[in-house]
């Protein structure tokens, strides 16, 4: 899997394209936590707007990936939900636990 990584609106983005799946999901896990002992940005961008699809490995990721950054004292947003993702995202009822931003305006409340 490609994730493409960047600092951008006083944010740190992560990419992912692709699935995010049981096949990759550890490897994520790696590298976000690789990401957040590195920076010391207050804010990660999750954009999944290039995911395909996201099965429960994928879900454990993003659950991991919230928990790390508050425990790091660190926001994490999701960006741009694909239409595929945002359906997973409801159907288990995780779209009221995630922070959600349609766009780049929508991170200006989490922006610090």
């Amino acid at each position: 899997m490609e994730v493409r990584q960047e600092p951008r609106w006083g944010a740190l983005i992560l990419q992912p394209a692709g699935e995010i799946t049981i096949d990759n999901a550890q490897q994520l896990k790696n590298r976000a936590r690789d990401i957040l002992d590195a920076n010391s940005e207050k804010l990660l961008v999750l954009d999944l707007s290039e995911v395909t699809f996201i099965d429960s490995s994928g879900i454990g990721f993003l659950i991991v990936l919230k928990s790390r950054c508050e425990e790091k004292d660190r926001t994490l947003v999701l960006l741009s939900p694909s239409p595929q993702a945002r359906k997973i995202l409801a159907l288990v009822q995780l779209d009221g636990f995630f922070h959600i931003a349609e766009d780049a305006d929508g991170l200006g409340a989490h922006i610090v």
